[in-house]
């Protein structure tokens, strides 16, 4: 059993492995066999995450993230890209754009017939410093 009781917890190659309802897509290894859902790398994100609508622009087309943080974000788009991309955009912060280059660590595919966009996740592989003071200027004080 995984973290919350719920899934299955697998171990390999040094590391520990957790499919649940709630994960989408593995970048680094094949699905594994017999499973109903390809599963992916325990969370290693080392900022919490902040929900926030910022427009990026991502490949030369506009999205909006889902949640940000100093690392990467979440985005929604119509359509998908492939994980393990690179791919380069700005993203705006109190109307200030900053540019980026990232890393597609995850897809969950979308429905373009149902209009249900694909979400993607994008580490930063270089963004301007200015980011990460603006980027946190604009969170409201606890």
């Amino acid at each position: 059993m995984g973290p919350s009781g719920e899934g299955i917890a697998r171990e390999g190659a040094g590391e520990t492995f957790f499919a649940s309802p709630d994960v989408t897509f593995r970048t680094d290894r094949a699905p594994v066999p017999g499973l109903s859902r390809p599963i992916m790398t325990p969370n290693t994100r080392k900022e919490p995450r902040h929900r926030r609508r910022l427009r990026v622009v991502f490949e030369g087309r506009p999205a909006f993230t889902t949640n940000v943080n100093l690392g990467g974000f979440c985005a929604e788009l119509m359509r998908a890209v492939s994980p393990s991309t690179t791919v380069e955009g700005t993203i705006t912060v109190e109307g200030r754009d900053f540019e980026y280059v990232g890393d597609v660590r995850w897809v969950k595919p979308g429905d373009l017939r149902l209009r249900l966009p694909s979400r993607v996740g994008v580490r930063f592989v270089r963004v301007a410093p200015e980011f990460a003071t603006a980027f946190t200027q604009s969170l409201p004080k606890r």
